[in-house]
């Protein structure tokens, strides 16, 4: 949001239509530069924990088993997971889409895109 309003401040102050499209696109680059990633799955999908199951858990395929990833992430035997379970299954698809080396990835907004409490209880 804030982003948005200092983009959209500083193209109203320039007059001239032609160096306005200019700096919109010098303004847009960083987004769609950082739009351009490897596909991410959507939270909590099966095809996310799966992928979580085989490149983070370094298991097979042909293995999955709910109950053993679930027993895999309980790290405190609670039965449950706790928020800070769940932002371990997540951490891989914001690594998708924030790389700390691309400059054009606001980190910032990384944190603020990772799990809140609200997310979670939602």
């Amino acid at each position: 949001m804030e982003k948005k309003f200092e983009k959209e401040s500083r193209l109203r102050h320039i007059e001239k239509e032609e160096d306005r499209e200019k700096e919109r696109m010098k303004l847009d680059g960083p987004r769609v530069r950082h739009k351009k990633h490897d596909k991410v799955n959507h939270p909590m999908t099966k095809d996310q924990l799966e992928e979580v199951w085989e490149e983070q858990d370094h298991m097979r395929a042909e293995d999955w088993d709910p109950k053993t990833f679930f027993a895999m992430h309980d790290l405190n035997g609670d039965k449950q997971w706790d928020e800070n379970e769940l932002k371990v299954l997540f951490r891989k698809e914001l690594d998708k889409v924030y790389d700390p080396n691309n400059r054009d990835d606001d980190m910032k907004e990384r944190v603020e895109d990772g799990v809140s409490s609200e997310k979670i209880r939602s």
